[in-house]
């Protein structure tokens, strides 16, 4: 299919983010089509971090994730995924993943994780009293992928209602509600790349909105980071909280906070984007 075929649509989200082994340390995944009709970033973030997370002991957890992205990826090719440990000791590895197509790197992949250990637990809340997912409408236009998008049909996808102020943090945010219309089979690092794949649906958008950018501009992530604090499960809705709090030329910084259903801060997102006039 290297010969511009397209691939095969995935059925689900577990053949989305499956990532075939063709070596010790090499892999390739087919991308679903993002923006523009390019390769999808949160796909890559996603195959990465399942790519890293196999090669360590069962039962270890991703604790960050960092992309930078340096060139735009292809739909007709799979990317091809080469993995490199920089870290391993007793309870922690690092790992570092370049993806790459027809010998050109597209982007690089930094993951970290651990074993985890008991400690205390604490968690922020969110800026504001959102509406319940059932009280929500499902997304349309604004910062949220189309209905019919690759990258959206495998997940339900909802806006949230404020129904209260927003608290001492003061930061004017969009929301979604989002959950995966299908469960997905346990396996190292699957929920937290299903996690992965929908914190890169919006966030550009969201910064290009903040700088009141004209309708035709060019949009781009540039790189793209993930800390993930508490287990998830994709099948259960989680509330995604969205903001861009700086704009400077062209470059603007965008943020999200995962929340689970019952309140608890579950992942931590931050976005570099290109936001340019055209």
């Amino acid at each position: 299919m290297g010969d511009g075929q397209l691939p095969p649509e995935p059925q689900n989200l577990a053949e989305a983010l499956a990532v075939k082994s063709t070596g010790q340390d090499s892999g390739e995944a087919w991308c679903a089509t993002g923006a523009a009709g390019r390769a999808f970033g949160g796909a890559v973030a996603a195959h990465a971090l399942i790519f890293t997370m196999t090669r360590l002991p069962p039962g270890w957890r991703a604790h960050s994730l960092r992309v930078d992205f340096h060139a735009a990826g292809d739909i007709t090719s799979p990317v091809i995924y080469q993995r490199a440990m920089t870290q391993s000791s007793r309870r922690f590895a690092s790992a570092r993943i370049d993806a790459l197509q027809a010998d050109r790197l597209i982007a690089t992949v930094l993951v970290s994780a651990h074993e985890p250990e008991p400690g205390p637990r604490r968690s922020s809340r969110p800026i504001a009293a959102w509406s319940e997912p059932h009280e929500s409408p499902a997304a349309r236009g604004f910062a949220a992928p189309r209905a019919d998008a690759d990258i959206r049909i495998p997940f339900d996808v909802r806006r949230a209602r404020p129904n209260s102020a927003p608290n001492a943090r003061g930061d004017r945010c969009v929301a979604f509600w989002v959950r995966a219309r299908a469960p997905l089979p346990e396996g190292p690092g699957v929920f937290d790349a299903a996690l992965a794949w929908c914190s890169d649906f919006s966030l550009t958008r969201v910064s290009a909105l903040a700088a009141r950018s004209p309708r035709k501009s060019q949009l781009a992530t540039l790189n793209h980071s993930i800390w993930f604090h508490e287990p998830i499960n994709p099948a259960e809705w989680l509330l995604f909280e969205l903001s861009s709090p700086s704009t400077h030329g062209t470059i603007a910084h965008a943020e999200a906070r995962v929340f689970s259903l019952t309140g608890r801060l579950t992942a931590t997102v931050g976005q570099t984007c290109l936001v340019r006039p055209c």
